[in-house]
């Protein structure tokens, strides 16, 4: 009789019993599953930045990875001792050569240290601070040579900062006063006030009428705007954008607009943020979801990313198709697991307490809790000063006179205000500069 061998990836799925607690002990292989627990999503980052793996391929011939296993986590009052193996055929000295991918996500005093094919980590447990001053120093120090940096606020070992270039399509939810406004105050200030307009134009959507308003007049913000009406004629003309870039990718034969800015060189393509703040005010209309998915489905090819911020979490709005391609999430205190769940896929957001205001489960590769920075109104208007321009602008949404009620259809835009997309010196910006 022959034998068949079990492929190690499907003998590593039988190994996954028991929990991951207090005092997680047992062998287990670091996969997608253990994302959830903070000390092994870590540990996979590391594992994926370093490519500290092997590759194998089953019986039906397809690739998979070997991650190493971890062995047992103390948890103790001062830190934490993680002790794992690596796989037959990983060099062991890759894994000492990334003591500094190590240090990023555990702290400046991790220490490795090796016997055989197993090593030990330690961590000093440092905790994670009530409060987060916002300071563009050091949030510049995690974010040189990204595109499009997104600050995300401190961990109990590092600042915390994202490329979105890399990882598109950001939803922040949470309750009132948790702190998600804020958090997107601080993004955006920090994008414009570490890129330049030609790098990165924004169209702010501010269906409460409460969070944007800072930004009018800024050279980097394309529209404010505050109405449904106002909102579908930008993202008509976004969608058109997407259109005519998809055109030029075919015609320079690229996949990605970077390269087309590289080979084109003279017309540089902008990074284009769609930001809306309260999007689940946008469920009844078909159309700007229909434009929103699109943007969240091919934007990261063409140059165009999505910012959605809402209070309460909406399986309606945020369906399969839009919520998978919002690949990284914040996630600040939710009212319960239920809608916790929607957001990260663990009630973990419920958790929070009513007095952590600023305090968020930020999920991109695993989940990690992170304290975002607090950047006042009066700061933020300080700091982007500089960067406004000094003519006066009237607010488009207020001076509007198409309003409608109901669903905002396509064919009952008018042409001449969907905005171009396509001039980037002596266009308009603002649909507001009239």
């Amino acid at each position: 009789m022959a034998f068949i061998e079990i492929p190690t990836f499907l003998a590593t799925q039988l190994k996954m019993i028991g929990a991951f607690g207090a005092a997680a002990v047992g062998t287990v292989a670091i996969n997608r599953k253990l994302t959830q627990s903070t000390v092994h999503g870590r540990l996979r980052s590391v594992c994926e930045a370093c490519k500290l793996y092997t590759e194998k391929t089953n019986i039906l011939g397809k690739k998979y990875r070997i991650y190493p296993q971890v062995k047992s986590v103390i948890y103790g009052a001062n830190g934490i001792t993680l002790v794992f193996s690596i796989p037959f055929g990983l060099n062991p000295e890759l894994v000492e050569k990334a003591t500094w991918a190590f240090r990023q996500q555990f702290g400046e005093d991790a220490e490795l240290s090796r016997v055989g094919q197993r090593f030990t980590l330690t961590a000093v447990k440092r905790g994670i601070p009530n409060e987060v001053p916002y300071n563009a120093q050091e949030i510049s120090d995690v974010t040189q040579d990204m595109r499009l940096p997104i600050v995300v606020g401190r961990s109990d070992s590092v600042y915390e900062a994202y490329d979105m270039a890399e990882f598109p399509h950001l939803l922040i939810a949470g309750e009132t006063g948790s702190g998600k406004s804020t958090q997107l105050r601080a993004i955006l200030t920090y994008l414009i006030t570490n890129k330049s307009s030609d790098d990165v134009r924004l169209i702010l959507a501010d269906m409460k009428r409460s969070e944007f308003h800072l930004f009018r007049n800024v050279i980097h913000v394309q529209s404010v705007v505050t109405t449904k009406a106002a909102l579908m004629r930008q993202l008509i003309g976004v969608d058109r954008e997407l259109a005519r870039r998809g055109d030029l990718l075919d015609e320079y034969e690229v996949s990605h607009i970077d390269e087309y800015n590289e080979l084109n060189g003279v017309e540089k393509e902008t990074y284009i943020i769609v930001a809306i703040d309260e999007v689940s005010l946008l469920q009844k209309e078909k159309e700007a979801m229909r434009i929103i998915e699109d943007i969240s489905a091919i934007g990261r090819a063409l140059g165009v990313f999505l910012i959605l911020s809402m209070q309460r979490p909406d399986s309606k709005v945020l369906d399969g198709k839009l919520k998978n391609n919002l690949t990284v999430r914040m996630a600040f205190r939710h009212s319960d697991e239920i809608n916790s769940r929607i957001t990260i896929n663990v009630g973990d957001a419920a958790d929070i307490k009513i007095t952590e205001r600023g305090r968020m489960i930020y999920k991109r590769e695993s989940l990690i809790t992170v304290q975002g920075p607090y950047l006042s109104l009066d700061e933020a208007k300080r700091i982007l000063a500089p960067h406004k321009v000094t003519k006066q602008r009237r607010s488009y949404a207020s001076t509007d006179a198409f309003e409608m009620e109901g669903e905002v259809k396509t064919e009952d835009i008018r042409e001449d205000t969907v905005p171009i997309f396509g001039l980037l010196n002596g266009g308009d910006r603002d649909e507001s500069a009239r």
